[in-house]
């Protein structure tokens, strides 16, 4: 009996772990270069944004530098602008 017991436990098992195993696929669509530059172009922007607040704030830095540091990041945003003007 104990042999029943343990053949009408093993299909239902069996069925159970098939029942709830679901296979998952994820698609991750692949960036082109052109949108990495993109991505690129305004991290530089926002990052050289950021460090001149913080290190003018800190009272760290010249205004020079500064100047120098925000026209960086505005080249950069020119860069990026320019190109989508030229594609769109």
């Amino acid at each position: 009996m104990a042999k029943k017991a343990a053949a009408k436990t093993t299909p239902a098992k069996a069925v159970a772990k098939s029942a709830t195993t679901t296979k998952v696929t994820t698609v991750k669509a692949k960036k082109t270069p052109k949108q990495l530059f993109d991505v690129i172009l305004i991290a530089i922007c926002l990052a050289l944004s950021v460090i001149v607040v913080v290190l003018s704030i800190s009272r760290v830095i010249d205004p020079y530098y500064a100047i120098v540091l925000l026209s960086v990041g505005l080249a950069s945003l020119s860069v990026y602008v320019l190109d989508h003007a030229a594609h769109s």
